[in-house]
Order: structure tokens, then sequence, then C-alpha cells
């Protein structure tokens, strides 16, 4: 590995040569607090007796490129924070230079913001073609004719107020903490800031660069996995061309950066599950890392890309118009669990997608497999009111081998694994017993009781009519409010509003005819069960072959 090491100052640093931010690296997100703390340490250094102490701000690892008309060119691999911060902070003590007419300071340390090469074309020495506005708002500061005030400089060369709010608000911090200072003491912390010490590293070929920089990490810099991931992509992957435009970031920015958002940790969290034997406290990147050879580290990239779609799709799903990115059943089922904040299932989920898109799954079994998992998880969850948690093993255990070794046999395999951890019919049944809901009754008095009652309700007519259930009230067949068990889902039918409004205080025999109007296939079907004989209408009973009817829908 070759590289050159040694101590310089931020001046040298920022001193004819124009620094890139390579690929790799992660945004700016560095806040007041770290902004804060390099203040203080350049007022501490200008406090001691002597003078002499100079700050340091640690390791800054550089990859040397081509030079270009005269002006050395690096890319930073480790440093882009502090070196953000550098150049804003200079930004900012410019802008006082100017507005305080200090025209000899302002253009001697213009050189440490703006390179001018042999042709005498000048730009900022900071470029990144994700803060696209970096470099017009640096050198308008620079420019000693212009006199706007730095508020006004910023509204008018910002791009995305959104995307580069942080280097807004750190540039701002500065100027609002030095602008109360005089000129001796703007002048002292300038000099604090450019004496200041590190240690450059500049690395001569691009592996090395990154063998420097997860060597500087795995030493305790706090970085997330998706963050070392991208590294360690970056650093094997082998583009066809070298193009002006880098398709593997843009595609990593848009696909994964921006598109997965705050969701990103979960998305590699549970890509890992899906595609490797995992156990839940699994370190993501050493999984992913271990498990792909270098040469193969371009169809890690696509994998990713791929499933990270897919993981949109669960996100968001749209069935409808120029965004629809599911089926209207899928959408269903992938919006039901997002509504019940239930993750546990998404590792699986990538696999059958992408089994689907490789047409090993066929379309029906996908959407069967699908209606499966959300008839388990009710069953599971929310009426066995188990945790979440006891469902990991299978999980980890099947989504790796439905992803790599895909069979009939295997997802019969998964099936039967969760269909284990349900109770017998007999158990499940009195477990349901606890689904209902009414006012009059403490035990079954509250929303969550009434949200079960609807979903089971949704589920049974979903399964008889094939129709999604549309706006409806729960009618009590029998008076609830003469006993519990009248509260019991068996005594409960959904009913449009204006016919629950006429069977209010009727006999069940005189409710029948108004049930029968009704659009719900269920309702109608209790109509004609008990027409002729409604005295033989027992809550309990009803309430128990509804247990047996969900049960079937699972275990068959």
């Amino acid at each position: 590995m070759a590289f050159k090491a040694q101590q310089r100052k931020v001046s040298d640093f920022l001193t004819g040569s124009i620094l890139e931010i390579p690929r790799n690296q992660r945004r700016y997100v560095w806040k007041e607090e770290h902004w804060n703390d390099l203040l203080d340490d350049l007022k501490f250094a200008i406090a001691t007796d002597d003078g002499t102490k100079k700050h340091f701000i640690g390791s800054i690892v550089l990859k040397e490129e081509v030079s270009i008309n005269g002006i050395n060119h690096f890319t930073i691999i480790d440093g882009q924070q502090r070196t953000f911060t550098l150049i804003l902070f200079l930004a900012a003590i410019m802008q006082l230079f100017k507005e305080r007419e200090m025209e000899n300071d302002f253009k001697g340390n213009s050189k440490l913001l703006i390179a001018t090469d042999l042709k005498n074309q000048s730009s900022c020495i900071l470029n990144s073609d994700y803060y696209l506005s970096l470099s017009k708002i640096v050198q308008n500061i620079c420019d000693w004719t212009s006199r706007k005030n730095l508020n006004d400089q910023i509204r008018d060369n910002l791009k995305d107020k959104k995307t580069e709010k942080s280097i807004v608000d750190c540039i701002l911090f500065y100027y609002n903490e030095l602008k109360g200072l005089s000129d001796e003491e703007i002048l002292s912390i300038r000099d604090a800031l450019i004496e200041t010490n590190y240690i450059e590293i500049i690395a001569t070929t691009e592996e090395d660069s990154y063998t420097i920089f997860e060597i500087l990490n795995a030493r305790g810099q706090d970085l997330d996995d998706h963050e070392l991931l991208k590294n360690f992509i970056m650093r094997y992957i082998r583009p066809q061309e070298q193009t002006k435009i880098d398709e593997v970031k843009l595609s990593w920015t848009s696909d994964i950066d921006k598109g997965l958002g705050r969701n990103v940790r979960k998305f590699f969290k549970h890509y890992t599950s899906h595609k490797y034997s995992t156990t839940k406290k699994a370190d993501i990147y050493k999984t992913i890392q271990k498990g792909t050879p270098n040469k193969d580290v371009n169809t890690l990239f696509e994998d990713i890309l791929l499933k990270s779609k897919y993981y949109r799709t669960i996100l968001k799903p749209i069935a409808t118009g120029e965004e629809c990115n599911c089926s209207l059943e899928e959408c269903q089922i992938f919006t039901f669990f997002i509504k019940k904040k239930a993750e546990q299932f998404r590792p699986v989920f990538l696999s059958l997608m992408h089994q689907k898109d490789l047409n090993v799954l066929d379309d029906n079994t996908y959407l069967q497999s699908l209606r499966f998992l959300y008839l388990f998880f009710v069953c599971y969850n929310i009426i066995g009111e188990e945790k979440s948690n006891k469902l990991e093993d299978p999980i980890y255990k099947y989504s790796p081998i439905l992803e790599n070794d895909f069979s009939k046999e295997n997802l019969d395999l998964f099936i039967n694994s969760l269909n284990k951890r349900l109770p017998n019919k007999e158990v499940f049944s009195n477990v349901f017993k606890n689904v209902g809901w009414s006012n009059h009754t403490a035990y079954y008095h509250d929303s969550n009781n009434k949200d079960r009652v609807k979903l089971v309700l949704e589920i049974l007519e979903r399964n008889k009519s094939g129709q999604e259930i549309e706006e409806y009230t729960l009618e009590h067949i029998l008076p609830d409010s003469e006993g519990e068990e009248n509260a019991q889902i068996g005594n409960i039918l959904p009913l449009e509003e204006n016919l629950n409004e006429r069977c209010e205080n009727l006999p069940l025999n005189e409710k029948i005819p108004i049930y029968k109007e009704s659009n719900f296939s269920i309702t109608r079907g209790f109509a004609t069960r008990f027409e002729n004989n409604p005295d033989d209408f027992n809550p309990q009973k009803r309430t128990k072959y509804l247990a047996e009817l969900i049960y079937g829908f699972i275990v068959k």
C-alpha cells in the first residue's frame, strides 16, 4: 500500500489545489454542536500564554489525481465533514472582511477559498456535485465588488433549500458568532484556524485510498453500516466507461439515499436478512462484505438497487395512476402492514417479489403467499395477541432460502413453520371469544377491540364476496346491553348506517328483512340462514363458527 503522510497546516491544505468530494462520501451532517466545538477549540488555542499551542483536527486522507492546467486535484477520502466546515468558516470570515472594508485581509485570504489555474480560470477549491450552490456562494463572497449581505447572497445562489440547508446553517452560524467581535479578534480566529494542524495522508491509487478509509473507520469512526457498504461498493465497482456523470453514484443517491430516506437503515437490515443466513444481531456491513467476492460487487450493487425498488413499493404501495408500482391486492396487503407498523415480514416480501420478477414464482402463488402472511398476522398477532419476536427464527431461516434456493417445497416448509406457531383449533376458538366490541361492557369497550372486530368482518366479507368492504357500522344482532356474550363478534354484523338506524330497538325477526337489503354478503347470508327460525340464533355458537372459518383460511 503506497501513501505519503505528513503533518501540515490548514493554510497548506487550502492553497493551490482543487478538492473533490468522491462518490463514496456521506452528506454534510455536522451540526451546531460540532461547529461550536471547533470555535471553542480555536479560542482556547488563542488564549494560551505563549500563543504557540495549535489546534489539531486529526487526519485527512486524500487521493492524488491528475493536475489540470497547473492546479493539483485531490479527492477527499476521509475528512469531508472537517473540510466543508473549514471552507464555510473561512467564507463567513471573508464576508466580514468585506463588510468591514478590510481589503488587504480579504484579498490576501481569497487564495484559501479560490484557486486560479494557468488559464486564469477561477473556481472554489471545494467541489461537490451534491451541494451545487456551494461553489457559487463561496465565489460570490470572494468577489470584492459584490456588496450584497450574506443572506441575499445565499438566497440568490441557493439551488435546493432543503438539500443544502446544512451548509447554509453552518456559514450563518459562524457569521453570526463572529460579527460581534472586533477586527483584531476576527483576525486572531482566522490565524488560529489556518494554522490548525492535521495529518495529511495522500494515497496514490484508488484501492489504497479506500483501504486507508476502511482502516481509519474501523478504529472508531461513527459510520453507519450502509455508509461503509457504500464505500465497499465504490471501492471495487468498475463502471465500463468513466464519464463525467458517474452512473453508479447517481443511482445510489437517487435510489438509496433519496429514495429510501430515513428508512435506509431498515432496508439494509431487511436486505441482509433476506439474502444471507443471519441473526437479528448480525453485523450488516460485515455480513454483506464477507458474502460478496470483490469480483461480484457489480452484481451486488445491481441487486441492492433492485431490492431498494421493491422496498419502496413495500413502504409506499400505489395501485393506480402514473406512479403505480403494484397490483390492487399487493397495495391492500402492504398498506395493512404499514398501518399496523408490522415490519417483520419485509425480508420475506423481498424474496417473494424477486422470485415473481424472475418468473420462478407465478402470480397466483405469489398473491396466495401474501394473503397467507396477511391472514397469519391477523390470527397470530391481532386475534392471538402473540408477540412478533417469536416469528424471527422462521423469517431469518427461510427468507434467504426463498431468495437463493426457491422451490414450492421450500415455500410450503416456510408456511408450515409459521402454522406450527398457531395454537390448535380449540385453543384458537377460545382466544377468538375475546374478539368483540360494545359500549355497554367494560371488557370489550375500547377502540382497539372495535378495530379487531372490523378487521375480522372485512376478512370474512372479502372471502365470501371477493369484494372490499365499504363504509359501514357495527350492528349488534341481539342487544349488547343484555349480557357480555352479546358483545362477542358472533353477535355482530357489518351494516350500512341508514339500515342500522332502521334496526334500532327492533327484535331480530323484524331486523332480518332489513339485513336482506344490505350490500354485505355475510349480512344477507345471516338473514337467509335465520329468516324462518330467528329464535335459533345463538351468539356463542356463531362466534365458534366464525373462529373455525377464520382458522380454516390459514390452516387448510
